[in-house]
């Protein structure tokens, strides 16, 4: 609801809509993935990670990226690796990224999170 009432008063390129997701955040956008492959042209995941049913009859494969910090003791690294996994092997184009030294505090990597997913994300269109 929240895309359709933003794309109705603001200008946007529908064709270029992305999704970004941390933590929780990055849990529920692999899941919109899943069940709105259609919504987003493509999805990063930082610290989250989808315990995926099935991916194999998506009409759509969203393309989708997992970062995740060699030191994260909240999200740990092997469940974001694993979904990636997951996801790729289910014919996603699929990206994961592991920042060493890093934990699951978004912001000590902002800035070199942030380049990677737009870097990622900005490839693709709809």
């Amino acid at each position: 609801g929240i895309v359709r009432d933003v794309t109705k008063d603001v200008s946007i390129d529908k064709s270029r809509l992305f999704l970004f997701g941390h933590s929780s955040g990055g849990h529920f956008a692999s899941y919109i993935a899943i069940i709105k492959p259609e919504l987003f042209t493509a999805i990063t995941v930082h610290a989250g990670y989808n315990n995926v049913e099935s991916l194999k009859d998506l009409k759509r494969k969203t393309p989708i990226a997992f970062f995740a910090g060699q030191n994260d003791n909240v999200v740990p690294m092997a469940n974001t690796a694993a979904s990636a996994q997951d996801f790729a092997a289910y014919g996603h184009e699929t990206l994961f990224i592991e920042y060493v030294g890093h934990n699951h505090w978004y912001y000590t990597a902002a800035h070199e999170i942030n380049m990677d997913a737009l870097n990622f994300m900005g490839k693709y269109t709809k």
